[in-house]
């Protein structure tokens, strides 16, 4: 015990002093540590970690694992184990000593020290973890950081993110620490996002009946994956569907988002569902028959047949109690492009833009009700004289010469020219302009096979 604190005395004397102030916050004053933060983060950054600022708890400060630059990927930790050796200790001390440590990420794809995850158990001020996960497993090394999180029975919010986009983290059963995430008492936790984890349907089942019997959690994201009627069994009953204060004992929130696309969080209260396919529709209805609390109501419709949403329909019609129905799609590849062709072809109508994308869009976006809404926002004028401006720059496309049609539909570079013929045959090139008028009137630009690259100046 000696030879310890010893070390840890040599350790603290070598570094600068005002690293090793005692933490002053009181209530929601700011830490003289905040004054320091660039000294900080240069001798952190050894064990990929930096301290920052916690926007979300006033005078709180984060322990946050540090990214590359333009990547979701972690820094790697430094490749001096004496640098990296200082920086861990240094963020063991942090977390021993300053309650302005308010916030911490972890990354649980690294073995970390046992004294560090020792005093994040101890640290009562810490009310929000995040665990990074960079690895398709955790391996045995890395069950104790869930083992410490598991027990940190004062949290608020805990969070399991990936360290790259789009990766689902594969949480095998024969890795969960002895006692599973939720079987501890948590009296304070109303945030739990396991969205990137993929569960065996035991550990759902587990989680399932956990969140049952949990009386704090408002605020919870799984993966689209999980949502079978023993999931949704968890928003039937009225006293896990709504919380308004610490006297009552409800869910507010249950956002089930998928793995790709996160729910936007919000303040109000609302149930927000994502990648349903028509099978999973009826657990749902029978969940707005049973409660009586529910008031908002987000779901995605993307992946449902016409049956299925008239039943939705005349359910949410029976319901005296919601307030707000929204409804949305995955924003796929195909959603986004239509989007872009929307906005493009209301920067056309509006005069902004005349290109070949802007009326390309304007062909397929003629009767899109987004369409007309941005037009009429950014004209400043009513729903008639907005149908009316996006008629007259559909017609404009029939006013288009050769050169500009073929143009904007990607055939040629800059002009048409025909290579002559021997017999004397009249070319695309020869046609008047009242004759292609009319030829154009039946042409679109859509019509026109798209090419595989730029044309050439000598197309």
């Amino acid at each position: 015990m000696h030879s310890v604190w010893r070390l840890r005395s040599r350790r603290r004397n070598s570094l600068p002093r005002h690293l090793h102030m005692p933490c002053t916050k009181v209530g929601d004053s700011d830490c003289q540590l905040l004054l320091y933060l660039r000294s900080t983060k240069e001798l952190l950054l050894g064990a990929s970690l930096e301290l920052v600022e916690d926007q979300r708890r006033p005078g709180g400060l984060r322990l946050a694992v540090v990214q590359a630059p333009a990547s979701p990927c972690p820094l790697p930790c430094s490749l001096d184990k004496r640098r990296k050796e200082v920086a861990l200790h240094y963020a063991e001390h942090l977390l021993s000593e300053h309650r302005c440590i308010t916030a911490v990420e972890i990354n649980g794809s690294t073995e970390q020290p046992q004294s560090l995850l020792a005093a994040l158990g101890r640290n009562l001020a810490v009310k929000s973890v995040t665990v990074r996960l960079a690895v398709d497993q955790i391996d045995e090394a890395n069950v104790r950081v869930l083992e410490v999180v598991n027990g940190l029975s004062h949290l608020e919010e805990l969070k399991f993110a990936p360290v790259s986009c789009n990766c689902a983290i594969a949480l095998r059963r024969r890795h969960l620490p002895g006692r599973q995430l939720m079987e501890r008492r948590t009296e304070h936790l109303h945030s739990l996002d396991v969205s990137v984890l993929r569960l065996s349907s035991e550990s759902v089942r587990r989680l399932v009946w956990a969140l049952i019997w949990n009386r704090t959690i408002t605020d919870l994201a799984v993966q689209s994956a999980y949502l079978a009627p023993t999931f949704t069994a968890t928003c039937r009953e009225d006293r896990t569907i709504r919380q308004s204060g610490h006297t009552e004992h409800h869910l507010t929130l249950l956002g089930l988002p998928s793995a790709v696309c996160r729910r936007c969080r919000s303040p109000t209260s609302r149930i927000s569902i994502a990648d349903l396919g028509v099978e999973e529709i009826e657990p749902w209805l029978t969940a707005l028959r049973k409660t009586s609390s529910l008031q908002y109501l987000k779901m995605d419709f993307g992946t449902f047949g016409q049956e299925a949403f008239e039943a939705f329909l005349m359910e949410v019609a029976k319901s005296d109690n919601l307030r707000s129905v929204v409804l949305t799609t995955h924003p796929q590849n195909s959603t986004r492009r239509n989007a872009s062709r929307v906005s493009a072809a209301a920067r056309f109508v509006l005069g902004e833009r005349d290109t070949g994308e802007a009326a390309l869009g304007i062909e397929h976006s003629t009767t899109t009700p987004h369409l007309l809404e941005l037009v009429r926002d950014g004209a400043l004028v009513d729903t008639d004289e907005a149908k009316a401006m996006i008629w007259n720059a559909r017609k404009k496309l029939q006013k288009y010469s050769l050169d500009k049609f073929m143009r904007y539909a990607g055939v040629v570079f800059q002009s048409v020219e025909c290579h002559p013929q021997h017999d004397g045959r009249p070319q695309l090139s020869d046609i008047g302009e009242d004759c292609w008028s009319l030829i154009c009137s039946y042409l679109s630009l859509a019509d026109i096979a798209e090419t595989a690259g730029t044309p050439g100046p000598y197309s």
